[in-house]
């Protein structure tokens, strides 16, 4: 049996806070980012999950910081991101 939309249900914080605080009070939430991991168990009808928290709208999660000799990547930062960074060019070229 196929995945049926009806029966899943995304929510859309506004805030990492808020994601924070959905996920504490809800501990089956399943985040979610994209959603290409899900599609094949969903196509599937093997989809465990039905509640999922949308996070790719969350900036804070995005992003590249430098230190000294330290690259940190925020979780939703993407490849294209990586790739248009002059700084990580230069450390990493192609």
């Amino acid at each position: 049996m196929r995945g049926q939309p009806s029966l899943c249900e995304v929510l859309r914080p506004a805030s990492l806070a808020e994601a924070l605080d959905m996920l504490r009070a809800e501990p089956g939430l399943r985040p979610l980012a994209g959603g290409t991991d899900l599609m094949v168990p969903f196509a599937a009808g093997t989809l465990q999950y039905t509640r999922f928290l949308n996070i790719w709208g969350l900036p804070e999660l995005r992003g590249i910081e430098r230190s000294d000799r330290t690259f940190i990547l925020g979780a939703l930062t993407t490849y294209s991101d990586l790739r248009r960074d002059p700084e990580l060019g230069e450390v990493f070229p192609n």
